[in-house]
């Protein structure tokens, strides 16, 4: 599981969850392994997000990624 770590706190955007998921891909394209999720962590607020990796997300980073 990845845990990303942000100065901030949460927004209206979803930037994070894109930036997260498209760690997670990386990740699981240099190990061979698949993640479900992962969370973001937002210091200013001391809240932990939980990030799915499902299939819109995936799609959202191949998206910005092209």
């Amino acid at each position: 599981m990845i845990t990303e770590f942000k100065k901030g706190h949460l927004g209206e955007h979803s930037s994070d969850q894109v930036q997260l998921c498209a760690l997670a891909l990386c990740f699981e394209e240099m190990k061979g392994v698949s993640l479900g999720s992962g969370y973001i962590y937002y210091h200013r607020t001391r809240r932990r997000l939980t990030v799915e990796y499902t299939s819109e997300l995936r799609r959202q980073v191949v998206e910005a990624v092209a």
